[in-house]
């Protein structure tokens, strides 16, 4: 489905639809995204459409629990009651930032804990509660940019910085004229349901294999990366801010076999699928969005 808030959106929806794989890999846990980008971008319709266009035999929900608000109390009843989900999205985090700020820190706390080791027990009042493999799910958030600079400084401590990818994406000039004259009416764009192509997964979580030659691209690709973020990262307050960027290489191996779960389906690693990593590299920041081009696609099955 293309409309006014999608038009040049497809490199957006396939990278929440390849994170969302993630989750269907046999030896990876699943990775979190945090989706930046001005009010009026397509945020939230994009996670939409590209949750939507993946079914999973398991069961017949979507593989991701929609979330317009949480508190951390809400989001382990989520886990609790949708066990085979590999995500939750929270569609808009300025949302969930209108909550007191102990109310706030406890949710990104519970964040923390499922999309690293998982919530394995809690205590309550009722008592203790405890978890198995629901507990571990990745996270996808919609934030703006404003909210990230004001939130940054407390996932830093907590290390929640490195346990989500930021992609941070913008409307370049093209992409945005192009609106714009959809909205004037002067031209029109084809209706079709994107989840008309939707990829059907098996019950059964999926391997695949990654050879040598593409993970030394990975590693070098992820370890880039993480000298980027690094840089970002350094402020007054904290001018010693370092990404050791191991977890960025665990995003980025899983990234690519999901990735080839897109394009191929025969369980390697090929490299498009590594070409779909440097062009992803590009929108990963928290501080300076990528603008988006028209048409956007990345998929080329090429070797």
């Amino acid at each position: 489905m293309k409309n006014n808030k999608l038009i040049g959106m497809d490199f957006v929806v396939e990278v929440i639809k390849t994170v969302l794989l993630t989750g269907q890999l046999a030896d990876k846990k699943p990775v979190s995204l945090l989706i930046i980008a001005s009010p009026e971008s397509g945020k939230t319709t994009a996670a939409k459409i590209a949750n939507i266009s993946i079914a999973s035999d398991k069961h017949e929900g979507e593989l991701a629990v929609p979330l317009t608000d949480a508190t951390g109390a809400g989001l382990l009843k989520i886990i609790k009651e949708n066990p085979q989900t590999t995500h939750v999205i929270l569609n808009d985090l300025s949302i969930i930032n209108g909550h007191k700020n102990h109310v706030v820190n406890y949710l990104f706390s519970i964040i923390s804990a499922m999309t690293e080791e998982g919530v394995s027990r809690t205590a309550d009042p009722s008592g203790i509660q405890p978890f198995g493999e629901e507990g571990k799910k990745g996270v996808i958030g919609c934030i703006t940019p404003d909210l990230v600079k004001d939130r940054r400084f407390v996932w830093n401590k907590t290390g929640l910085t490195t346990r989500m990818l930021p992609f941070f994406y913008g409307h370049g000039l093209d992409v945005e004229l192009k609106v714009r004259r959809y909205h004037a009416g002067l031209d029109s764009h084809s209706d079709d349901d994107a989840s008309a192509d939707g990829l059907k997964i098996p019950s059964k979580k999926l391997k695949v294999h990654v050879n040598r030659k593409y993970r030394e691209q990975i590693l070098e690709l992820a370890s880039d990366l993480a000298k980027k973020l690094s840089r970002e990262g350094k402020t007054k307050n904290n001018p010693n801010y370092k990404e050791h960027g191991y977890r960025r290489i665990i995003q980025f191996m899983s990234l690519a076999k999901a990735h080839s779960l897109l394009t191929h389906r025969d369980g390697e690693v090929h490299k498009a699928n590594v070409k779909f990593l440097q062009k992803l590299s590009k929108f990963v920041s928290y501080r300076k969005a990528e603008d988006l081009e028209e048409p956007s696609s990345s998929s080329d099955s090429g070797e």
